[in-house]
């Protein structure tokens, strides 16, 4: 880590990579064969279009941290190749916003660290080591007061939440925090000094990191920021 510039730089992927060689060894095997007239031409015109084009960037991303990004991708193209396959016109925004909503719930679903007993978000302070956050159709504010503090879950539909973490403490290692966005923001107020790493899906939303930030005094103790914000936003802000 540069200690001028207290951002991690990213590892490359391997696998992203390979995935990437291999798709582009497939490409020219089959334009070769395309060449000498072993492919027939409507098969050719679909695999070079702009669905497949979606459907290639979507399998890559599955191999790197926007996996729902990479679905999504996948999701869209499959479907456009298939109504075009079948002479079935229909525009991409007909598509696209119920493609995206049925992913999102998917997600809901089937996320990781997912709990039944979901609670709507208090006002006060606590303790707990982990954290699991729900607020729907309204917010609040969380006051973290953990001295081993390793992350959990943030999920703001509709609405939106607060988590205070000033007075708390990262555990050894990487704590994972996934928030969950849609409709809605989620505001994490940290001390200047933390290790925080971003790796959160966009769609139509977006992060923003804030406030004075120094140094990393303890590059042990790092907050991976993980999960999607769609048609919200998520903030940082430093103090």
């Amino acid at each position: 880590m540069d200690p001028f510039n207290p951002k991690p730089v990213k590892p490359r992927n391997p696998a992203k990579g390979m995935v990437f060689g291999v798709l582009v060894v497939a490409f020219g095997l089959i334009l070769l064969l395309s060449n000498f007239g072993l492919i027939n031409q409507s098969v050719k015109n679909m695999i070079f279009s702009w669905e497949m084009l979606l459907i290639v960037i979507g399998a890559m991303n599955l191999f790197d941290r926007a996996r729902w990004f990479g679905l999504t991708l996948i999701s869209l193209g499959g479907i456009f190749m298939i109504l075009h396959a079948f002479s079935i016109n229909v525009s991409f925004s007909h598509v696209f916003w119920p493609t995206l909503i049925i992913l999102f719930g998917f997600l809901l679903i089937f996320g990781r660290h997912r709990q039944m007993n979901g609670r709507v978000i208090n006002i006060g302070s606590d303790a707990e080591d982990v954290i699991d956050v729900v607020a729907i159709f309204g917010g609040g504010k969380r006051m973290v007061t953990s001295m081993n503090f390793m992350g959990g879950k943030v999920t703001t539909i509709f609405g939106g939440s607060e988590i205070n973490l000033m007075n708390a403490k990262l555990a050894e290692g990487n704590n994972v925090l996934e928030i969950i966005c849609l409709f809605g923001g989620t505001e994490l107020i940290v001390p200047a000094d933390w290790n925080i790493k971003m790796e959160v899906v966009h769609i139509l939303g977006g992060s923003d990191d804030k406030g004075i930030r120094s140094a990393v005094i303890d590059s042990s103790r790092t907050l991976i920021i993980k999960g999607i914000v769609m048609f919200g936003g998520s903030e940082i802000k430093r103090f």
